[in-house]
């Protein structure tokens, strides 16, 4: 699969004149192996070459670099959209003048919380800094934004910043979580918890209807959530058409570079394990058009996927999230805890797990999957098997549930389960076929499907239908068509219902002949 890149942080500086207690990067002093102006030069010809669409220049403090305008005029003038993230300490007139000058159109400012909390987590002086930067900005006709990384220090003051971001007329305020990582490791007491999310996304979601000013929350920041979305497109109004598919874009359509030259898939990963190369060493275009780069997310399938997201009805969109978020807080790029489907899912097998009346397990369960609530379905019929193990219609429910989660082996194995109490369960040789189909194991699919069809009676055409899209999927026409005619042939509903794909399986067969 083709990967052209669109987005790319780029770090051109670890100097810092702060030392903020959440910084990642662990940034201070200017490394000795930093990319010169002519290495710079050729990344930016590199990035315009790939299709870069925009760049955002970070650090350190960008503005510490000595080349910074340099760079960005480099990148401009190849056509790629230029902005900055600083935190607000040297914007004055005159350096607005010089970003504009450059091509640089937007800059973010970080401002993590009031004035005692702010410079509590970056220096004396900070706060201040940051509203003289905002004064200026508006002054110069420089879109104003905010950078938020929510602490459990900051959290409380959100709705007190708010007025003050009101006050400036700030346009745009991003969220994101401060993880676990760099120098916020030595202080745990500002890490938020999972809880702790569902109220930022909460009060998010209450200034995004307030319309005063355009709310954004990074990638690291749901998942599935209805307040989420309804963000989410409120935000994309000015960038592109939102979608629900929110896997991460790290090394597929997004791309970290820090300051020494590492690529990496984004510069939340600051685990050097997943560094692709290093443009000192290979050409920028080589590395990010390696076959092999960045195969730990281009070659992610749910399959891979542990814990809750292995399970998950919306892991084949997601696929966990965001990898940063997933390596900081749950140690692997498999499973994610900070997800807020998750918690929600959670919550509800707590609420589950205190019903003890059977009727009632499968009443709601049956409203869960008659709703499509996949997942929650599933715990109620799990429920209900711990008290009758051998119950034929659970298990074929829940191989049913476990088919639409694509949890193929689990719902193989209740099919199974059923089988061994009924040898002739049309149901359970239709699920079990679909399955092994959708496991690979097609002969051994087909021939479940098949004994569907031997075992079932004239009211169950499913496996008519199901058999015939097998053969169509797998290039076999022909077979797909007599199949669906066998159906047909003993069911007037049946034929009204497969009538569509009957017609698309004739005009195939006359293409081909």
């Amino acid at each position: 699969m083709n990967h052209t890149p669109t987005n790319s942080v780029w770090e051109i500086t670890y100097a810092c004149n702060m030392r903020c207690k959440h910084c990642g990067s662990s940034c201070g002093e200017k490394y000795p192996d930093e990319l010169t102006l002519e290495e710079a030069y050729k990344v930016c010809d590199d990035l315009a070459e790939l299709g870069m669409e925009v760049v955002t220049l970070s650090g350190g403090e960008p503005f510490l670099h000595p080349h910074w305008p340099e760079i960005a005029k480099r990148l401009n003038q190849n056509g790629v959209t230029v902005n900055a993230i600083s935190n607000g300490w040297f914007i004055d007139k005159e350096l607005i003048e010089k970003a504009k000058k450059a091509g640089i159109v937007n800059i973010g400012v970080s401002l993590d919380g009031l004035k005692e909390t702010h410079d509590f987590i970056r220096r004396p002086g900070a706060f201040d800094h940051v509203m003289s930067a905002l004064d200026a900005m508006n002054a110069e006709g420089m879109p104003t934004v905010i950078c938020t990384s929510v602490n459990m220090r900051n959290f409380p003051e959100l709705t007190q910043m708010k007025e003050v971001l009101y006050d400036k007329n700030v346009q745009r305020w991003q969220f994101q979580i401060a993880s676990p990582m760099g120098n916020l490791l030595d202080h745990p007491d500002l890490i938020c918890e999972m809880k702790d999310i569902d109220k930022l996304i909460d009060f998010s979601h209450e200034v995004m209807k307030e319309d005063r000013i355009l709310v954004d929350l990074a990638d690291d920041i749901g998942y599935f959530n209805i307040k989420v979305n309804e963000i989410h497109q409120k935000s994309s109004v000015l960038n592109k058409p939102c979608s629900m598919k929110q896997d991460c874009q790290a090394g597929k359509r997004v791309m970290g570079i820090r300051a020494n030259g590492d690529i990496t898939g984004c510069l939340s990963i600051r685990d050097n394990n997943f560094i692709e190369g290093n443009v000192k060493e290979r050409d920028l275009k080589e590395i990010w058009n390696d076959e092999k780069a960045f195969s730990w997310n281009r070659n992610l399938t749910k399959d891979k996927l542990s814990g809750f997201c292995g399970k998950c009805q919306y892991a084949n969109y997601c696929l966990g999230g965001c990898t940063g978020l997933k390596l900081t807080f749950s140690g692997s790029i498999y499973d994610n805890k900070y997800c807020s489907f998750r918690l929600a899912i959670e919550n509800e097998e707590k609420r589950i797990e205190k019903i003890t009346d059977l009727v009632q397990l499968k009443t709601e369960g049956q409203k869960a999957l008659t709703d499509e609530e996949y997942q929650i379905a599933d715990i109620y019929f799990e429920k209900v098997l711990k008290q009758d193990a051998n119950d034929l219609e659970t298990l074929n429910l829940l191989g049913f549930i476990n088919y639409n989660l694509e949890n193929y082996i689990k719902a193989k194995n209740y099919n199974v389960e059923v089988l061994k109490l009924d040898q002739k369960n049309a149901y359970a040789h239709k699920g079990l076929g679909l399955c092994l189909c959708a496991l690979g194991e097609l002969s051994e699919g087909i021939g479940h499907l098949n004994k569907a069809i031997e075992f079932a009676d004239k009211k169950f055409t499913d496996p008519y239908f199901d058999l015939a899209v097998i053969y169509a999927n797998n290039n076999q026409t022909q077979k797909a068509m007599e199949t669906l005619e066998k159906g047909r042939e003993i069911s007037d509903d049946f034929k009204t219902q497969s009538q569509e794909f009957f017609e698309s399986l004739k005009q195939n067969l006359v293409a081909v002949n």
